[in-house]
């Protein structure tokens, strides 16, 4: 998480949910460069960049035991009516806090297609149920309560690498909510 762990009681359900490892803004920061840890912080949370680089460092670590394993990131890119962009989708190698939501997708989006070739590389043959959640898109809900009318939708997309079971090239498109993605998740696991 790029942001402060305790934020919306994350720690509380990481926690009760038997989770072992948290690294947080905090924790990270105390693991990183602090030139690279200043250029990676914006506003209210380390960059998407960063994020990235820790959980392929951390899944590196972890993956040498053949245990089943869930791994969370959770990033902060484009995030309610405005976001994050990465220092390496900069000028200046700052990352910034911009109301260009377009800019902070594409970036979020680029950092992600690196984070998942050097994945694939590193789980080898592992089985693993790879899944892609957006967040809530917008803070401004009493403004737009129905953000789905306006063409803006939830993405959630589900790869099984190596995994016979699961289902290739099926889309689902209608009106759902994220938790009604849970119970298709959790047998998965």
């Amino acid at each position: 998480v790029g942001g402060a762990i305790g934020f919306g009681g994350q720690d509380h359900f990481f926690n009760t949910h038997q989770y072992d490892t948290l690294l947080d803004k905090q924790t990270i920061a105390a693991m990183s460069a602090p030139e690279e840890v200043e250029r990676a912080t914006a506003a209210r949370a380390l960059d998407d960049q960063l994020i990235f680089r820790v959980a392929l460092d951390t899944y590196s670590d972890v993956t040498a035991s053949s245990s089943p394993l869930l791994m969370v990131v959770e990033t902060i890119g484009p995030h309610g009516d405005s976001g994050t962009l990465s220092r390496n989708c900069t000028a200046d190698g700052q990352s910034l806090e911009t109301g260009d939501l377009h800019a902070t997708v594409g970036c979020t989006i680029s950092n992600f297609v690196t984070f998942l070739d050097e994945f694939r590389e590193l789980r080898g043959s592992r089985p693993t149920l790879l899944v892609v959640l957006s967040d809530h898109l917008n803070h401004a809900w009493p403004r737009e309560m129905n953000v789905a009318e306006g063409g803006r939708t939830n993405t959630v997309l589900m790869m099984g690498l190596d995994m016979p079971d699961v289902p290739s090239g099926t889309t689902i498109d209608r009106p759902a909510s994220l938790i009604d993605v849970y119970p298709t998740i959790l047998p998965l696991l």
